[in-house]
């Protein structure tokens, strides 16, 4: 009888699967089809239930369940931990802002096309295998770096109130509006970047900013660097410049640009510039 009562007491002291101990790791990433997901954050799962993501109402969340949802709307439910997420592989649409997040792994959600993940406290953020992303909403974090460079379908950034020293978005061609206000940046490449329509890179250290291949753009605000010139004689569509708080000393415009409104918050914010017109 001893066999079979060591055999009696192991399996009923075995831990369900995913909430052996590390969380992350073994026990955890094996869930499948109705195993219930053991979420770390209370706040998280239930924030979930209360996007009527239990399908079948009985208090918890199946990988079946999670992997069915396109759209999470969670704000403001002062969550902290949200790995979990990466059992949503069908999701297309994530708006988590105004959480407590250090951390946002959404290397699992290939299918995201929105991310609105701003005042949150994150560090870093890896979108590399988000390809499919249009929209990020990423501002006011801590971020240092943000490595854009793969998501080529992005058409909105917002990035502002970061740490960012510097900013590539070469390959983000389809990008429509950029705003990058409230980092460190020195320089602001935008060259690529001709379906630009509104751009915002306020409270900088710019030196110079060349916008004259983006001649779809209809608001410039560039306020408080370090320009000396500005050159906007090409982008006629402009409708809104706000300029104020550099070191201005010459600012080039169109013929068709002289009696623009914006002209005269220039005229009054730098009453000795030198205007030029081509």
């Amino acid at each position: 009888m001893l066999p079979l009562l060591a055999i009696c007491f192991a399996s009923c002291n075995k831990e369900p699967v995913g909430t052996g101990n590390g969380g992350n790791n073994a026990g955890d990433t094996a869930l499948s089809g109705d195993d219930v997901i053991p979420f770390k954050d209370p706040n998280f799962l239930e924030a979930l239930l209360s996007e009527n993501v239990d399908s079948d109402g009985d208090g918890q969340i199946t990988v079946d369940e999670a992997k069915s949802v396109e759209q999470l709307l969670i704000p403001a439910c002062d969550i902290k931990e949200m790995s979990e997420i990466r059992y949503f592989i069908a999701l297309a649409y994530l708006n988590c802002h105004s959480n407590q997040l250090t951390s946002l792994d959404v290397s699992n959600n290939t299918a995201l096309a929105y991310l609105y993940c701003h005042f949150n406290q994150l560090t870093a953020l890896d979108i590399s295998n988000n390809t499919a992303l249009t929209v990020l909403y990423c501002h006011n974090n801590q971020l240092t770096t943000l490595d854009v460079s793969s998501n080529t379908a992005l058409e909105e950034l917002y990035c502002g109130g970061n740490r960012l020293t510097a900013l590539d978005v070469s390959n983000n061609t389809a990008l429509a509006y950029l705003y990058c206000y409230n980092n460190r940046l020195t320089a602001l490449d935008v060259s690529n970047n001709t379906a630009l329509t509104s751009l915002s890179c306020d409270n900088n250290q710019l030196t110079a900013l060349d916008v004259s291949s983006n001649m779809a753009l209809e608001t410039l605000s560039c306020y408080d660097n370090q320009l000396t010139a500005l050159d906007v004689s090409n982008n006629t569509a402009l409708g809104s410049l706000s300029c104020g708080g550099n070191p201005l000393q010459a600012i080039t415009i169109s013929e068709s640009q002289r009696n623009a409104s914006w002209m005269n918050d220039v005229r009054q914010d730098y009453p000795d510039i030198e205007i030029i017109v081509k």
